[in-house]
């Protein structure tokens, strides 16, 4: 009798240890009619961010929205990489990849 077939696997998520640190590639929308955190199929982690990219309010939303989602401190949020840009990369302390990793799972599918 022939396996059937598995389904079909997602593209990996951006994610990655860096010291004590998680880092996790973000996408942020500014100015979105709500604050969310989300997994489109090709993988990439997307933040809707109901501020302004203005005086640094979106990178403080997001920071809040991020700790929030993965259960750590806002002072545990970190933007690493992408200040002014809405591709940044986020450091997490005080969780770990693995527990991160599954917070995105249940993000994807739900």
């Amino acid at each position: 009798m022939p396996t059937p077939p598995s389904p079909p696997s997602r593209p990996p998520i951006d994610l990655r240890l860096n010291g004590s640190e998680v880092w996790l590639a973000v996408r942020v929308q500014p100015k979105a009619s709500r604050d969310q955190l989300r997994v489109d199929p090709e993988g990439r982690v997307k933040a809707s961010i109901t501020a302004a990219p203005a005086d640094g309010e979106a990178n403080a939303a997001l920071c809040k929205l991020l700790a929030r989602q993965f259960g750590v401190s806002k002072t545990a949020v970190r933007i690493a990489q992408g200040e002014k840009s809405r591709d940044k990369v986020v450091a997490l302390r005080g969780t770990t990849l693995e527990a991160v990793r599954a917070t995105l799972d249940e993000i994807t599918e739900s």
